[in-house]
C-alpha cells in the first residue's frame, strides 16, 4: 500500500488505471512481479523478452515513461 500511495502522489493520474481493485490484489500482484523481476535480474537472469512484453503491456494502459523510474525509486525508498 505504501509503495503505491507514494507513487500515486507523484502520478495521480495513474490511480484510475487500477479501477476497482478490491483488497489491492492487483497492486500486490504487480509489486510482486516487479520484485521478482529485479531479483531475477540481480541473479543474472535474462529477461529481455519478458521486459519487452511488460513494457508494451504497460504502454497499452497508457503508462508513461516518467512513471517507470518513479516506481523503482519509490520501491527503493520504502
Amino acid at each position: 500500500e505504501m509503495v503505491y500511495e507514494r507513487f500515486f502522489s507523484a502520478h495521480p493520474q495513474a490511480r484510475e488505471m487500477f479501477g476497482n481493485d478490491p483488497g489491492d490484489s492487483l497492486k500486490r500482484c504487480m509489486l510482486n512481479d516487479i520484485l521478482m523481476a529485479v531479483l531475477g535480474q540481480a541473479e543474472g537472469a535474462s529477461c529481455g523478452r519478458a521486459s519487452y512484453h511488460w513494457g508494451s503491456d504497460h504502454a497499452s494502459w497508457e503508462v508513461t515513461l516518467p512513471m517507470f523510474p518513479t516506481m523503482f525509486e519509490t520501491i527503493i525508498a520504502v
